[in-house]
């Protein structure tokens, strides 16, 4: 059973995080981000200003990225998140790589058996048919790069999930967020393969997902992410972490 009292910000010594990506452009930007924040070194502060202190926030340990298929299929995604690792590893700003499991390519109800197989719907009509806008040829050395396969495929993400959630709460002083970047089908094999223990574990989950106005990005008023796997949306084993 996973079990322990959830972490603020401020009271976690170490942030870990966890993305979840289709890596389309900006997942791409957002997982650069991510990678770079993971090589600063925490500020410290006071009243007066920065000081030594009282330390704030530690930055992000970027552990576990997890592919989904999404803007486009989940081979490629792996293919991009490699991309991006490269490019952070070029300047010298990731000391470690993280760990990269590929996961679903298919809708959440189709990999449960309730429901045909059904692959995600993909966006390369705005992100280019490898996911990143197809530009070619104006980084040395990272359109190419060689993606070793896992051991694992279809399970290996959402078995990785529960691992790192595992690995977390045997720790009081971290924080694991999950950030959702594409469709939600990993995360929800994630929490059912755990029989729902995870959601006592996560801290919090982010999602880039849904449109509060009412303005989709598919339909008139569905968005990309959410309308690729819609079932996990309103999945009862979503409930419990908070959003």
């Amino acid at each position: 059973m996973l079990y322990r009292s959830r972490v603020s910000a401020l009271a976690a010594s170490r942030n870990w995080l966890a993305i979840d990506t289709d890596a389309g452009i900006d997942d791409a930007v957002a997982l650069c981000m991510a990678l770079k924040l993971s090589s600063v070194r925490p500020l410290s502060c006071s009243k007066g200003g920065v000081s030594g202190d009282d330390t704030i926030a530690a930055p992000p340990e970027v552990k576990l990225l997890t592919c989904v298929g999404g803007n486009v299929p989940v081979r490629q995604v792996q293919k991009n998140v490699h991309k991006c690792i490269a490019a952070c590893k070029s300047d010298g700003c990731l000391p470690l790589d993280p760990e990269v499991c590929v996961g679903a390519d298919h809708t959440f109800a189709s990999i449960t058996g309730d429901g045909d197989p059904v692959q995600h719907v993909h966006a390369t009509e705005f992100h280019g048919h490898d996911g990143l806008g197809d530009v070619v040829g104006h980084q040395q050395g990272l359109c190419d790069i060689p993606v070793v396969a896992p051991d694992h495929d279809d399970g290996c993400a959402a078995d990785a999930l529960v691992r790192l959630a595992q690995k977390s709460s045997c720790e009081d002083d971290v924080r694991l967020t999950l950030l959702a970047l594409g469709p939600l089908t990993n995360v929800a094999l994630a929490i059912q393969r755990s029989d729902g223990a995870i959601v006592d574990v996560v801290d919090e989950l982010v999602i880039m997902g849904g449109c509060g106005n009412g303005r989709g990005n598919v339909t008139r008023v569905a968005e990309f992410n959410i309308y690729s796997d819609p079932k996990v949306k309103t999945e009862d084993c979503l409930r419990g972490i908070p959003v």
